[in-house]
């Protein structure tokens, strides 16, 4: 409750609190789930780091929950659950190293987690968490060949994500979770799109992921990664509207955007949320104030996947 509410000091001195206990279970239970119980702990401790926009304390959380439950999971090689858990672990700390552009760590990683998910995926193919969670990957992987300017390739695994992701939400409107990942699928095409000079197709496909992300709003599900998400596809939006010479779509996206963030901005430090508040406070011609939060993101060591813009609109 704290977590979701945004009470961030309750939830980790909440999560602490469970750590400690479950080590002293452990002191009398060696077993594989309370290892994998301390794990899961351990990786909260990480999120809730980087919702505090701790790049670095999230970083080692999350690597030692990831190291715990790749012994476990070789522990119990046929065990699908320890594989899944291991693969999943794994993309948490890709998220992290991309945050911080450590791309040739975050590919090793990728590679690592996309591997295990696709085996995953081929022996259940009516799995949806795990054809999803392999979707994720594909987009982990487009993020990082975009990164290197390598789009054509990358735009090979956004295909594939767009392609399952489509079928997923089709079998089943009501699943948000594939509603957000088809978002982030459809947010990378747009960056691959802009980036190859095809600005119409970039305009589409960010048009879809915008409405898939204000389908998880309309149902009440945006936390600060999400709201984040949002209003990083509303500011695409709006440059995309720019370069077309349609400035007062522009700036009615990049309004919307700055209406949905001021309030958080004020009082969060993760850069799931400052980077488009930074993004949207230059576009708008407030300079000294973006370059102030960047500024800050930079001594947490963020470095961003796109470049800042340059100029006001």
């Amino acid at each position: 409750m704290a977590w979701e509410s945004g009470d961030l000091q309750a939830a980790e001195t909440g999560i602490k609190r469970e750590l400690q206990v479950l080590r002293e279970l452990q002191e009398r239970d060696t077993g594989p789930d309370l290892k994998r119980d301390l794990a899961d702990t351990v990786s909260w401790l990480g999120s809730i780091a980087l919702r505090q926009g701790d790049l670095a304390a999230a970083g080692e959380y999350l690597k030692r929950s990831a190291e715990s439950l790749r012994l476990l999971s070789l522990a119990e090689p046929d065990s699908t659950t320890r594989k899944y858990d291991w693969a999943s672990a794994i993309q948490l700390v890709v998220n992290v190293a991309l945050l911080t552009g450590d791309l040739s760590g975050a590919e090793t990683l990728t590679n690592q987690a996309m591997a295990i998910f696709d085996e995953l995926a081929a022996q259940d193919e009516d799995n949806r968490v795990w054809v999803r969670s392999s979707s994720e990957g594909w987009i982990l992987k487009g993020k990082l060949l975009a990164a290197r300017g390598e789009f054509e390739n990358a735009r090979n695994y956004a295909a594939r994500a767009v392609s399952l992701l489509r079928t997923l939400v089709e079998e089943e409107a009501s699943d948000l979770a594939s509603q957000e990942v088809l978002a982030d699928a459809y947010y990378l095409t747009a960056w691959i799109d802009v980036s190859t000079g095809d600005v119409a197709a970039a305009l589409d496909s960010n048009q879809n992921a915008l409405e898939n992300m204000q389908l998880l709003q309309r149902a009440g599900h945006l936390n600060d990664k999400r709201l984040g998400k949002l209003a990083s596809v509303m500011v695409s939006q709006g440059q995309l509207h720019q370069s077309l010479g349609q400035y007062d779509q522009s700036q009615g996206f990049w309004q919307q955007a700055r209406e949905m963030l001021a309030e958080k901005a004020a009082t969060v430090s993760t850069p799931l949320l400052l980077d488009p508040w930074a993004r949207v406070l230059m576009l708008s011609g407030q300079i000294d104030e973006a370059e102030n939060i960047i500024k800050k993101l930079e001594t947490n060591l963020y470095r961003p996947l796109r470049p800042w813009p340059k100029t006001a609109g």
